[in-house]
């Protein structure tokens, strides 16, 4: 499990589980196990993304106000999710289906293809949700 601190209470998990897809029930239950690793607390969206090789989970502060002390999460499963892996080195990512280019980075979609470069996922990171929608105009390449 790969997990990065996006914004100050905001985190996105990678989850590798190779054809096998989180349920809200199983989703909820992971994050309860890691609610006082990653100190959350409050009411969070949590966007879900099952692909092929692996579960995209993002959790997004919305409100803590009424929940000084809980955990509180709406979780939304939303497969059809695009997610980009973001790297500086175009060669790594060369064969996949689709590629685009932005303020120096490539980010080549994550799809049935991607498989030969799981081994090689520490040079670069894996852009969905609202980071996705930071990067801005993405051009095809």
């Amino acid at each position: 499990m790969k997990i990065d601190k996006i914004g100050p209470n905001d985190y996105q998990l990678y989850i590798y589980k190779y054809n096998k897809e989180l349920s809200e029930q199983e989703v909820r239950e992971l994050l309860k196990k890691l609610q006082d690793k990653l100190k959350l607390k409050g009411f969070y969206r949590v966007i879900v993304c099952n692909k092929k090789i692996g579960t995209f989970i993002e959790l997004l502060k919305i409100e803590d106000s009424y929940y000084k002390r809980v955990l509180d999460l709406k979780i939304i499963i939303e497969n059809e999710e695009e997610v980009y892996f973001k790297t500086e080195d175009y060669f790594l990512i060369k064969e996949l289906n689709s590629i685009k280019y932005n303020d120096k980075y490539y980010y080549g979609l994550v799809d049935d293809s991607f498989d030969k470069i799981l081994e090689k996922v520490e040079f670069g990171e894996f852009i969905f949700g609202e980071r996705l929608s930071v990067v801005g105009g993405l051009n095809e390449l």
